[in-house]
């Protein structure tokens, strides 16, 4: 098995979504939680679009001095103005007053501050300033926040939920989306049952793989139009192989290593489909294959992972996902710097994909501690970790504190331990 290096191989999976033709959408922002935009998002009007009252207290007329309402001035009390009220007087020609206002209302074209509550004495139908007010004070102005024109997300951004308050705050009830990827997806092995079975028969495992990846696509939205267990067999194999059709990306399970059970290759082969890549320089995940469906097949991206489930998981967080997000125009989640805690024993010219605790030391440095268990059939590691750590094998091993990548779970608070 020919093996090639991690990063050529990881640049490879991107470029195959990047050839296949995008598929845009409009989507309700309603529905929009987690979608790729498939265009900029552009502000069509000022936020906020008229002069609001940033507290409770009272909008002041000009006073005739200036720039500023001084300390002790007395002012006629012509009204009451509330949020969402129209129908107020505006006294544009009369002495210096003051309308009662309440945060958010719109300020009168006559005003030209507003001061706090406290900040008054009340005496009868008028107040008194107790402080000086500038101009302005207490007013948000017109476009302060967002200006017509004003970029609010990028294409490939995903909407996230800081973009409904100025997506719904402007009026953007609907946006153009990437479409989400079709996928199709089969486990394959004879041992494999479902993760409800009380009680295996000998030698079978329960499928951890198949809930894992399934999760990890429900993640990013995307729920499989096709989801198969196979036996490791042949014609059932090239069957399901030739009805992956109208999808962008098919996704496997085991059959994929050199046992005389594993299919996965012979069947795409046998359907036309072009093998780029099959065995990666990595641990765990080695027997990867990377291939596309022939064009009259839809031309699908093709990853058939190893069927460990650590293998999997590794394969799917460096390759598979990235995949999905360049189908979506979407930028991948970035590795980090981080310094490694504890010296580690690597083989020599593989690149070591392993779970990994990360943490902000005191001195607020990424810090990450590889968990000790490592090999391609364990699930324990997943529960005590929060990230994966990218680590360049050599004979020697990584010493303590070396800096290396790690990509971050969802959150870098891990597991509730």
């Amino acid at each position: 098995m020919n093996l090639t290096p991690f990063r050529d191989a990881a640049k490879l999976a991107i470029q195959l979504a990047r050839e296949r033709t995008p598929r845009v959408e409009e989507c309700l922002l309603s529905s929009a939680q987690g979608r790729v935009l498939a265009e900029d998002v552009v502000a069509s009007e000022m936020l906020p679009g008229f002069r609001s009252a940033a507290l409770d207290g009272f909008a002041l007329s000009s006073t005739g001095a200036g720039l500023l309402s001084p300390s002790g001035t007395q002012l006629l009390v012509m009204g009451r103005i509330l949020a969402g009220q129209t129908d107020f007087r505006d006294c544009s020609n009369r002495e210096p007053h003051a309308h009662r206002i309440m945060t958010g209302a719109p300020v009168p074209r006559c005003s030209c501050a507003v001061v706090g509550k406290e900040d008054v004495s009340e005496d009868g139908g008028s107040i008194v300033l107790q402080r000086d007010v500038p101009s302005g004070f207490a007013v948000r102005p017109i476009g302060s926040d967002v200006q017509h024109g004003t970029r609010l997300a990028r294409c490939g951004d995903r909407i996230i939920a800081g973009h409904f308050l100025a997506f719904a705050s402007l009026g953007v009830s609907s946006v153009k989306v990437a479409a989400r990827p079709r996928v199709a997806f089969a486990a394959t092995g004879a041992e494999l049952h479902p993760a409800d079975t009380r009680t295996l028969p000998f030698g079978s495992i329960r499928d951890s793989s198949t809930p894992f990846l399934l999760a990890a696509l429900r993640a990013r939205g995307i729920v499989p139009i096709d989801t198969k267990t196979l036996p490791d067999e042949r014609p059932a194999i090239d069957q399901w192989l030739e009805d992956c059709k109208d999808v962008d990306v098919v996704l496997t399970t085991g059959g994929v290593s050199v046992g005389d059970a594993d299919h996965l290759r012979a069947s795409l082969e046998s359907t036309g489909a072009t093998i780029h890549l099959h065995g990666v320089a990595m641990r765990p995940g080695k027997p990867l294959l990377i291939a596309t469906l022939p064009p009259a097949k839809g031309g699908a991206v093709v990853f058939a992972l190893p069927g460990n489930p650590y293998a999997s998981a590794a394969a799917a967080a460096f390759f598979v996902n990235p995949c999905l997000d360049a189908l979506q125009g979407a930028r991948s989640q970035s590795l980090c710097a981080a310094t490694l805690r504890g010296h580690v024993r690597t083989p020599a010219n593989l690149t070591c994909l392993w779970r990994a605790r990360a943490s902000v030391s005191g001195d607020g440095r990424l810090e990450a501690t590889v968990h000790p268990a490592r090999e391609s059939y364990r699930v324990s590691a997943f529960l005590e970790t929060n990230a994966w750590a990218m680590l360049e094998g050599c004979e020697a091993g990584i010493s303590d504190g070396t800096n290396i990548s790690v990509l971050l779970d969802d959150s870098i608070d891990g597991p509730n331990r």
